[in-house]
């Protein structure tokens, strides 16, 4: 589309000036499976994503041809802003696994984002018991490559139950 182009080469006035129209369609998909908010978060065009978050029609649930969503990716760049904002959105799926079986908590604590990690920990809807396709799960993660405060205490919510382990 023109606003993926637009956002894709750098044109971010232009892309601007394209989401002012009401009428465009944001979750329209390139045959990647990219959509206008995945380029922006990709290119670290912060100001766009937060646009594009802003508006009510956003689908921040949609997967690239890696399975991908918005969350994962913006966990993935380190983006804890466009997380923040994600993660406010109503219908985000916190628990959507990409093509690896990794969600933004599993990517987060890769990426060793404790602040992400922590945000989307609060969550109620937290599934933490999720396995990747090598049978790894959150805590897993955090127990190998989690930073020095994860490795000291990490607290994994799932439902009402905390499970806590120190080193």
């Amino acid at each position: 589309t023109a606003l993926m182009y637009a956002i894709e080469n750098g044109h971010q006035q232009i892309a601007f000036e394209i989401l002012n129209n009401k009428d465009v369609k944001v979750n329209l998909q390139n045959k990647s499976g990219v959509t206008a908010l995945i380029y922006a978060i990709h290119f670290k065009q912060e100001a766009l994503t937060l646009k594009i978050l802003g508006r009510d029609d956003v689908n921040v649930n949609l997967q690239n041809e890696n399975g991908d969503t918005a969350l994962i990716l913006a966990s993935q760049k380190s983006q804890v802003n466009i997380v923040f904002k994600i993660l406010e959105k109503e219908n985000v799926n916190i628990n959507q696994q990409n093509a690896k079986g990794h969600t933004a908590l599993m990517v987060s604590i890769l990426k060793n984002k404790t602040d992400i990690a922590l945000k989307i920990l609060e969550r109620a809807d937290l599934e933490i018991d999720l396995e990747d396709k090598d049978g790894f799960t959150a805590l897993l993660y955090s127990m190998l490559y989690g930073n020095d405060e994860d490795r000291k205490s990490t607290r994994l919510n799932s439902s009402h139950r905390c499970i806590s382990y120190a080193v």
